[in-house]
C-alpha cells in the first residue's frame, strides 16, 4: 500500500499555528470539573495490570478496514492500524520538535535523570501557558497560541490522509475538517521506588470517534496508551444522549461509577504498544489511561509521545458549551469536537452503532 504522501513544509509552517486560537480563562481551565472526575477510582480498588496489545489483525497493515478489525472495534472498542503513517523523518523532527520547545530546567535531552516527574516539579508561570500541562506522567504540550495546530503536526496526525480515510470507513462522510489535535503529549519514565498507577477514565467530549498516533517507538513497559477492552459497551448508556458530555442524575452517576470501578478490577487493561505511525483508533466512551513507563527502571529510559486525535461526522449544528464541560472556547478548548442540537437520542444498547458505517 502507499502510505506516504509526499508533504513539503518550510520551517515557517512547523511552528506558525493555522488558525487564531482561544485564549482561555487564566483560572482553572482543565476542563476537570465534571462529576466523574470529581470522583476519581478510589485507591481501594485495585486497578488490574496492562498488558502489552500485539495482535495484528488482518488488514491491520492496511488503510482499508477488514471485516476483522470492524469486528474487533465493536466488540472491544479499538483497533491498531500498524504503518498507516509511513514518515519516520517527519516523526523524528518532531520528537526534536518536542525537545526544542522544552525547557531546559524542566527537562534535558541529554540527561534522562531529569525526565523524571516529581511533586514538586513546576513550570513557570509563564512557560506552563505557553507548553501546556503537567501531571505526575509527564508533559502535555497543549498550548492555546501553539501546540495543536501546527500544519506540520496536522500532516502527521488527523489530516492525514489514511488516518482520515479510516475514520470515513467508521463514522461515513464527510468528516468534519480538523483544526487541532489535543497536543503532544508525553509519559515520563518513573525512578525505582516510585509506585505507579493508572488513571482509568472516559473522556468528556461528543466526540464520533478519536484516535492516538504513536509518535516514538514504544515498546511494553514504556508508558504506551491503555485502554479497557469492551468497557465503552458498559459505560455507553449512563450519558444523557449518544454524544453528550453530561450525566445529569446521581442514579445514573452512581451506575457509571459502579461500572467503571467494577471494569478496572475485573479487566487488564491493553496496553497498546508500536512504532513510529501506528494509529490507534477507539471509541470515545471507552475507559483509558496513560500507560506506565518503567523504560528507566528497565534501563533504558525513554518519553513516549502520542498525538491525540478526534473526529466528528460534518453537517451538524455545532455550538460551544463553556456553561458546563465544553468543549468550548474556555473549557477543554484543545478538543477539536463540538456538541451539536441534533444529538439527541437516548443511548441503549440498541443504537450504540446507529448512524455508523460499519
Amino acid at each position: 500500500m502507499n502510505l506516504k504522501p509526499e508533504v513539503q513544509v518550510s520551517p515557517k509552517e512547523l511552528t506558525e499555528p493555522t488558525q487564531d486560537t482561544p485564549i482561555p480563562s487564566p483560572t482553572n481551565y482543565s476542563g476537570r470539573t465534571h462529576p466523574i472526575y470529581q470522583h476519581p477510582v478510589s485507591e481501594k480498588v485495585q486497578i488490574l495490570e496492562p498488558v502489552p496489545y500485539e495482535d495484528r489483525l488482518v488488514g491491520s497493515d492496511q488503510v482499508e478496514l477488514s471485516h476483522q478489525e470492524i469486528a474487533h472495534f465493536k466488540s472491544q472498542g479499538f483497533i491498531v492500524k500498524r504503518g498507516l503513517i509511513d514518515d519516520q523523518k517527519g516523526f523524528d523532527r518532531l520528537v526534536d520538535y518536542y525537545w526544542e520547545h522544552m525547557p531546559a530546567y524542566f527537562m534535558d535531552r541529554d540527561d534522562s535523570m531529569t525526565w523524571f516527574m516529581r511533586a514538586d516539579k513546576k513550570l513557570t508561570v509563564e512557560d506552563s501557558q505557553f507548553l501546556g500541562r503537567t501531571s505526575s506522567a509527564g508533559l502535555k504540550f497543549q498550548s492555546p497560541t501553539r501546540f495543536g495546530t501546527e500544519p506540520y503536526v496536522l500532516a502527521l496526525s488527523a489530516s492525514h490522509p489514511n488516518v482520515r480515510r479510516v475514520v470515513e470507513q467508521f463514522i461515513g462522510k464527510p468528516v468534519r475538517p480538523t483544526k487541532r489535535v489535543r497536543g503532544l503529549y508525553g509519559v515520563s519514565p518513573t525512578p525505582t521506588g516510585i509506585p505507579m498507577r493508572l488513571s482509568p477514565h472516559a473522556d468528556v467530549i461528543p466526540a464520533d470517534i478519536s484516535a492516538m498516533v504513536i509518535v516514538t517507538e514504544t515498546p511494553p513497559r514504556c508508558g504506551g496508551f491503555c485502554v479497557w477492552p469492551g468497557s465503552h459497551i458498559n459505560l455507553y448508556p449512563f450519558w444523557d444522549t449518544r454524544h453528550s458530555t453530561r450525566i445529569n442524575t446521581q442514579e445514573r452517576l452512581e451506575a457509571f461509577l459502579y461500572e467503571r470501578d467494577r471494569t478496572v478490577s475485573t479487566i487488564a487493561p491493553a496496553e497498546c504498544i508500536g512504532s513510529p505511525g501506528d494509529v490507534v483508533f477507539w471509541h470515545p466512551r471507552i475507559l483509558h489511561s496513560s500507560g506506565k513507563n518503567y523504560s528507566a527502571i528497565d534501563g533504558s529510559p525513554c518519553i513516549r509521545i502520542v498525538i491525540p486525535c478526534d473526529f466528528q461526522k460534518n453537517g451538524r449544528t455545532f455550538f460551544d458549551d463553556d456553561e458546563q464541560y465544553g468543549p468550548g472556547k474556555r473549557e477543554q478548548w484543545w478538543v477539536d469536537a463540538h456538541n451539536f442540537t441534533e444529538d439527541n437520542e437516548v443511548p441503549t444498547s440498541d443504537n450504540l452503532w446507529s448512524g455508523w458505517n460499519i
